[in-house]
């Protein structure tokens, strides 16, 4: 079974030790640093590793790439990815480039994580910054405000996944108020639930598809003062699992401050070389086997958290933590542990461990009953079992089982509750009567409505229009047809040529060409012929006559002498 955990190592290539070690404690998945990579031969090779030590082929390998400051994979092997915030300006200028510009860089990171055998990208970064934060989110964020986030935030998501990469969005329920790098101090949040909710909230609220999640190590003293987000029962039931309604699989940062995952025992033989980042909380599915509420995985991305889901035992939201001398974490990962001989029993107090379940179980019991009620057998076998530890082997008198036979029984009574969840998970994803299956007749049909929206500009319909004609004229040159037309010049030579042979007001349409009596040619010359004779009226040498409008025009010879007679026409070749 593997462990609920993410493991990095100390170089380019793994140590025996570390080798072992993986092959020990079986993590869910690995992360890389930039220690851990020079060259793309090396890093498949240290992938191939990694993924050998827990026999699985497609295991999660995670990254931190997402361009500027915060990248693993750097020049000269690969290309240099500007960070987020260049994408928010270019939204202020065209949100329609920015939109796609971003799922471009998105898609060309998952090429080259892909490529390298990488399936999981922390990225996006959603966090809304505010004046007077600490830097440690700057220009990783988009913008500072949550529309443009969210936005650019799903082209990214798209980018990944559409490359075969699995996306992972921070810093849930928000770090951009934090006024402290929360891998090397604990930054503590003054601001209101409703100033939360308003805004760092929103972003996360609005692209709750997304598959995986990580926590942000933030106190958030309006919603719990005592615990960070990543080990705050109430934070993650109430904001992430409730008010965000975020159902995907949740994920705690690392942490530059202990050494050791935030939410779970230290494992036996881990050195300092070894860092990790280890899950909070089961995965949930929908019927259909998929993420509930996520965007749509492949086959190989789903297979990748099949072994994972099989270790989630309890919610965190539901679980007991247990706060006891080097050791931190739910109650039923204790009892794992201490079956498997990795905490000793012996050195736990009782007592303290008896009053942290004293005060979980007025809590619990108010809420879930059956829950209570497990921890209740739990707790009773390992208080039992520690007795029985501290005292001597032999059997009593009574045939009493020493510590040895209790510890098979515990583990025997562990796996027959698995089992038991286990089926009644299985009957709960059965088909339900009146809900996916109906007594008579079939179920009502879902009315669909389609809305069309063009988007198509002006110059992309006559684009298509000329694509379309150029294809249908099989690449021949369109020449369009010439219109005879009879210039003007020739209409007004051609009239004053005629002068003197002009009756007394004869009709216009009877001096036209012989040849330009028909169609378009008759029009041509009906137009021309008209302007060239008033431009003959307006110098004196024709007058022109109309009855009404639209009627008939009538011309006649403008020069006239003396007495009133036609003067003769000079114009040679009358």
């Amino acid at each position: 079974m593997r462990s609920r955990a993410i493991y990095g190592c100390a170089g380019a290539s793994l140590s025996a030790a570390e080798r072992d070690f993986f092959r020990e404690v079986r993590p869910w998945g690995f992360i890389l640093f930039a220690r851990n990579i020079s060259d793309p031969a090396q890093v498949k090779a240290l992938i191939a590793q990694l993924r050998e030590t827990v026999g699985d082929a497609r295991a999660p390998v995670l990254i931190d790439q997402e361009g500027g400051r915060v990248a693993r994979l750097k020049p000269p092997y690969w290309h240099e990815r500007p960070p987020a915030a260049q994408f928010g300006a270019l939204y202020l200028a065209n949100p329609e480039a920015a939109r796609q510009a971003t799922y471009l860089n998105a898609r060309l990171i998952a090429h080259d994580l892909a490529s390298l055998g990488i399936n999981v990208d922390c990225l996006p970064v959603l966090d809304v910054p505010v004046p007077g934060a600490h830097d440690i989110i700057g220009n990783r964020a988009f913008a500072t405000d949550p529309a443009t986030i969210i936005a650019l935030g799903k082209a990214q998501i798209e980018g990944l996944m559409d490359g075969g990469v699995l996306p992972v969005m921070k810093h849930i329920p928000g770090h951009g108020r934090a006024g402290a790098d929360s891998h090397l101090a604990l930054p503590r949040v003054a601001a209101t639930r409703e100033e939360l909710s308003a805004s760092d909230f929103v972003t996360f609220r609005s692209l709750d598809q997304c598959p995986i999640a990580m926590t942000a190590h933030v106190v958030y003293e309006s919603i719990d003062p005592q615990r960070p987000c990543t080990t705050s029962p109430k934070v993650i039931r109430d904001v992430i699992r409730g008010e965000i309604g975020f159902d995907g699989l949740l994920m705690s940062d690392g942490s530059k401050r202990t050494g050791r995952p935030l939410a779970a025992a230290q494992p036996a033989g881990a050195g300092a070389s070894v860092g990790a980042r280890t899950f909070r909380s089961e995965r949930r599915r929908s019927p259909s086997g998929q993420p509930a509420g996520g965007r749509r995985m492949t086959a190989e991305q789903a297979d990748n958290f099949d072994e994972f889901e099989s270790t989630a035992i309890f919610a965190d939201d539901q679980a007991l933590l247990v706060q006891v001398d080097g050791f931190e974490g739910p109650l039923d990962l204790l009892l794992t542990l201490a079956r498997n001989q990795k905490v000793d029993i012996a050195k736990i107090s009782i007592l303290k461990l008896a009053e942290q379940y004293l005060e979980f179980i007025e809590s619990a019991k108010k809420l879930n009953l059956e829950l209570a009620a497990d921890y209740l057998v739990m707790a009773a076998w390992l208080a039992y079992l520690k007795s029985r530890l501290v005292l001597p082997q032999e059997k009593g008198p009574d045939g009493e089982p020493t510590a040895d036979e209790m510890a098979t029984r515990l583990r025997w009574r562990l796996q027959r509750l698995d089992a038991m969840r286990a089926a009644a998970t299985r009957l709960m994803g059965r088909e339900r009567l009146d809900r996916d299956v109906f007594g008579r007749g079939d179920p009502e049909a879902v009315n669909v409505i389609k809305l069309r929206t063009y988007k198509d500009t002006m110059y992309d319909l006559l684009t298509a229009y000329a694509t379309d004609r150029a294809r249908k004229l099989g690449g021949k040159a369109y020449r369009p047809q010439i219109a005879p037309v009879l210039a003007i010049e020739d209409a007004r030579e051609r009239l004053e040529r005629m002068l003197g042979r002009i009756s007394d007001w004869s009709a216009l349409t009877n001096l036209l060409p012989f040849e330009w009596t028909g169609g378009a040619r008759r029009r041509s010359a009906v137009a021309s012929t008209l302007l060239a004779a008033l431009e003959m009226a307006r110098d004196g040498k024709l007058e022109l006559q109309q009855m009404a409008p639209f009627a008939e025009i009538f011309v006649r010879d403008g020069r006239r002498g003396p007495d009133g007679t036609t003067l003769e026409a000079s114009a040679p070749g009358a």
